[in-house]
């Protein structure tokens, strides 16, 4: 019997809208890969997976899910197994930050707010090639909050949510959507909340981090995003820190070399994909293994 492939396996395209990863799937074998799925470190990640069509038979934590057209669940982002596919299976797997407890329960598509996600989710999908990474991350935000909403109204009837938790859900949410605004800030949300900043305090003092924190942090995992993205090269190191909301360079130098232990520059030059020589370029295009052999250009020399 053939072991289990990754769902990601399947991915034929892959876009990136901010903090949300959409791959697009597609099954065109009944059988499954052989070779067991290995387990991605993705943090506090969640993945949802939407069938498009066909059908879908999913394990994930140890329990086998059976999925059909117009039907989604919420998954772990790190260890999702296919068993089995039709051959004609289409789905979109998005990934994007945790937002509580997992509640592995299969969701139709046709009906509610479940229907509004998934008409969304496609929708993004089908023009993401054609936007600018800004927008995209805007409806990232949405995906995210859109999310957010399906999931509680479906586990609302079994499970409460604290006051505090969702109070911090949609203050985090209003946080991603306003980041790029320098004005931002826990007076500005005291305001849009209608609450003292004293509960705002205590609503993210039962967290891992102050909601300044968690502001700051958001703007520097942004920026540093934005530094390696191929599409950003042309943008300057300044122009990227006040599109997130730093009003001034030194102040977020200073930051994101406390947060990164480098300073932005170095950050930037480190992790932009290394150019290929013209040398290099023409071996590799006589020679094709050389791309996987780090030594085979000293050895084609000889040849």
């Amino acid at each position: 019997m053939k072991n289990a492939s990754s769902l990601r396996d399947h991915a034929v395209r892959t876009l990136q809208f901010g903090d949300v990863s959409i791959a697009e799937l597609r099954i065109t074998s009944h059988a499954v890969a052989a070779r067991s799925a290995s387990a991605l470190d993705r943090g506090s990640l969640q993945a949802l997976l939407f069938v498009l069509s066909g059908e879908l038979r999913l394990l994930n934590r140890g329990q086998v899910l059976r999925l059909h057209a117009h039907e989604w669940i919420a998954c772990d982002a790190g260890n999702n197994a296919l068993l089995h596919g039709t051959a004609n299976a289409h789905a979109l797997l998005v990934t994007m930050p945790a937002s509580g407890d997992l509640c592995t329960t299969v969701h139709s598509g046709l009906s509610g707010v479940d229907s509004v996600l998934f008409s969304f989710i496609s929708s993004v999908m089908n023009v993401g090639d054609g936007l600018t990474p800004q927008t995209r991350a805007e409806l990232g935000n949405a995906v995210i909050e859109l999310a957010a909403i399906a999931l509680r109204a479906k586990s609302a009837p079994t499970r409460r949510t604290s006051g505090p938790k969702i109070m911090r859900d949609r203050v985090e949410t209003f946080v991603r959507h306003h980041l790029r605004r320098s004005s931002l800030s826990i007076d500005e949300l005291a305001r849009a909340f209608n609450c003292t900043k004293r509960y705002l305090h205590k609503v993210f003092s039962e967290g891992d981090r102050s909601l300044n924190r968690f502001i700051w942090d958001l703007r520097l995992e942004r920026c540093s995003r934005d530094l390696t993205s191929p599409d950003l090269l042309d943008r300057s190191i300044t122009e990227i820190a006040l599109s997130w909301g730093f009003r001034s360079t030194p102040h977020f130098s200073r930051m994101f070399r406390k947060r990164f232990g480098v300073s932005p520059s170095a950050y930037r030059l480190s992790n932009l994909p290394k150019p290929v020589s013209p040398a290099a370029s023409r071996a590799s295009e006589r020679f094709p293994w050389m791309a996987h052999d780090p030594h085979a250009e000293r050895r084609t020399h000889a040849v």
